[in-house]
């Protein structure tokens, strides 16, 4: 029983008890009288709501109490609520990461909210490409949100699950054209928790979320590719049939000139003129400044990746990054089997250069000449061109470990951490030690690469807030930093 139904219980006592005390004081003077509505308008049993602006008679007290009693929402420092106000997009993304679980929000700030709170709400969504304007924009952030928004958004988490039960909670919540207020969305929350619906999200339902943006994200890279290819196509055919014009315009020279030259020099002429014109063959961007060698000289076993998994590489690599993974979320109690690894970059359409194992094993997955997909989006310092293509500029290298607690939960909700082996977390001293090999053998190897920090990053520089590997534990020092 919450704390508002005891208040309206104790209410009700108090009134009986006053009839009854009416009842028995029936015939005594006006002055010992009691008026009902005067009391209970009195200090003594004023009802109040822990929001200064939503009265008993609001029309979406209910909702706003319950969810405020589950503590999903707080409302404002000042007590207040302000429910009649329009939902920003910003408000909607904090009352629907406070709604579900899967989400991981560990602290459900009180409002306003500032910048800060604001960036890290967009943050934890970043992968799951929900239709919100403040991802490009944060004064987006505090203007109203509108209903298709709210639909679209919802209509992702759900995958068109229970989307007769979704339609009708969207349509009893919202006026069409009219602005949402937060009230308004509010008693659509409160709807959807009435018909359970708050636990049909789950983590495994925004890991689909995430694979379908990554997907997305590659099959946009992959059509940039090919609108490169076709323009470098377009360009080489102009070229060629540039140069066979002019080649026909300098025979039709030579012809002319032949006419009035020497013998000895139309021989030389005739002799020009038989020698075929070397056709313009069209060829793909090559780096400008090659590796002597993209094979790497020292042990690993190949189990190379299906060419789905990467492209052509057509720009000089200038930078190596260091990432850690495991399948901990699927099998904490054996995360680094090899053949588990392959399958989570099959399944994902995901890829890196190398993978070394704790025992310092090191196998290729990517050859060096082609693009493997593993920084995804970010921005480096003093890189400008590369924003959201580190991928082409760089050589991925996945550690088999597991990071701190805060730093696995940060991007993965629900990871079973307690049920991690402590030998698990961090890294080996095999793995620096084969760590160091490759890292030699690719300074030795790249011109364009050189053993400094500005050259060799964690994702975690890359893609701060996002990801977090190879995180606090991986000890810089161990390769030469």
């Amino acid at each position: 029983m919450n704390r508002y139904f005891q208040l309206f219980v104790l209410i009700g006592i108090f009134l009986f008890f006053l009839a009854g005390c009416q009842a028995s004081n029936a015939g005594a003077p006006d002055e010992m009288m009691v008026d009902e509505e005067e009391l209970l308008l009195s200090e003594e049993v004023e009802v109040v709501t822990p929001f200064v602006d939503v009265a008993f008679n609001h029309w979406a007290v209910e909702a706003i109490l319950s969810l405020n009693y589950d503590g999903l929402i707080k409302g404002y420092e000042d007590s207040s609520f302000k429910p009649d106000e329009p939902l920003t997009e910003g408000q909607f993304l904090l009352f629907v990461l406070s709604f579900f679980d899967a989400f991981g929000l560990e602290e459900i700030p009180v409002e306003p909210l500032d910048q800060h709170m604001l960036d890290n709400l967009y943050e934890k969504v970043d992968d799951y490409n929900f239709p919100l304007q403040g991802f490009s924009s944060k004064e987006k952030m505090e203007e109203p949100i509108n209903i298709e928004a709210i639909n679209e958004t919802f209509a992702l988490l759900y995958n068109d699950d229970m989307k007769d039960v979704l339609d009708q909670a969207l349509a009893s919540s919202f006026e069409k054209n009219k602005v949402v207020t937060r009230a308004a969305f509010v008693n659509f929350l409160y709807e959807m928790k009435k018909n359970e619906l708050h636990t049909s999200v789950t983590t495994d339902k925004l890991y689909t979320l995430t694979n379908t943006y990554l997907l997305e994200q590659k099959e946009e890279e992959e059509r940039e590719q090919r609108e490169r290819e076709e323009k470098l196509k377009k360009e080489q055919r102009e070229l060629e049939e540039k140069l066979k014009k002019e080649a026909a315009q300098q025979k039709q020279q030579n012809d002319v000139k032949t006419k009035t030259e020497t013998f000895g020099q139309s021989h030389s002429a005739e002799k020009e003129k038989d020698e075929p014109i070397q056709d313009v063959k069209t060829v793909a961007a090559k780096p400008n400044t090659p590796p002597t060698s993209y094979n790497a000289g020292i042990s690993m076993t190949d189990s190379l990746l299906p060419s789905a998994n990467s492209r052509e590489r057509t720009t000089d690599v200038t930078h190596v990054m260091v990432h850690f993974m495991s399948n901990g979320l699927n099998k904490p109690n054996d995360p680094f089997h090899i053949q588990d690894i392959r399958s989570l970059f099959t399944s994902y359409g995901v890829s890196a250069h190398y993978v070394i194992d704790r025992n310092g094993a090191v196998y290729r997955f990517v050859p060096e000449d082609r693009v493997a997909f593993h920084a995804g989006k970010g921005n480096l310092k003093g890189f400008p061109a590369y924003k959201d293509k580190m991928n082409d500029y760089s050589i991925g290298i996945e550690l088999l470990a597991i990071g701190t607690k805060q730093e696995m939960l940060s991007m993965i909700p629900n990871f079973p951490y307690d049920s991690i082996d402590p030998a698990h977390i961090g890294y080996t001293d095999a793995q620096y030690a084969s760590l160091n090999n490759l890292l030699n053998d690719i300074y030795s190897r790249y011109p364009t690469i050189s053993k400094s920090r500005k050259h060799v990053i964690g994702h975690d520089e890359y893609a701060p807030g996002r990801k977090t590997d190879p995180g606090t534990l991986f000890n810089w020092s161990r390769i030469g930093f």
